[in-house]
């Protein structure tokens, strides 16, 4: 014998499973962490005339100025001057309460200078090394994506 349910059961059964994964979505969606790029986010974007001026001299520059992470785990910032101020900022896409800002200490080494952040004490995966400095009163700014393994 064949059991056959009545029709308003089973839309109160579709309804009810429908209801629960909506729910549970919602559940999941609730509890991701959204965090903004940085949290002057809005500030930021009206500064963007400025940003597109700093990223002009620094292009201006040519190859000149470098980031790179050489093999001793090690982030190596070039300049061809001496830079008069600025900082250099380990950005973490994926989290925001990693991300770190330090000082411009740049050593002279010969006509330019270079700075050597150590990338050993960073969590792996991908990071954005963005650095902004002035230099004869002129804004720069560069930024480059490195992976630390």
């Amino acid at each position: 014998m064949t059991r056959h349910w009545h029709w308003g059961t089973k839309i109160a059964l579709t309804y009810g499973l429908f209801a629960t994964g909506t729910l549970t979505m919602v559940g999941i969606a609730v509890s991701q962490r959204t965090d903004l790029v940085a949290p002057d986010y809005y500030a930021r974007a009206l500064r963007q005339d400025e940003r597109a001026a700093a990223l002009a001299n620094t292009a201006a520059l040519g190859t000149a100025f470098a980031i790179t992470a050489d093999d001793d785990g090690q982030l190596v910032v070039r300049w061809p001057h001496q830079p008069d101020a600025g900082a250099v900022v380990l950005y973490r896409p994926s989290n925001a309460d990693a991300d770190r800002t330090l000082a411009l200490a740049a050593t002279a080494v010969g006509t330019g200078a270079e700075q050597h952040v150590p990338l050993g004490n960073l969590q792996h995966g991908l990071w954005r090394i963005q650095v902004t400095w002035v230099w004869q009163g002129r804004p720069y700014y560069a930024e480059e994506d490195v992976v630390v393994r």
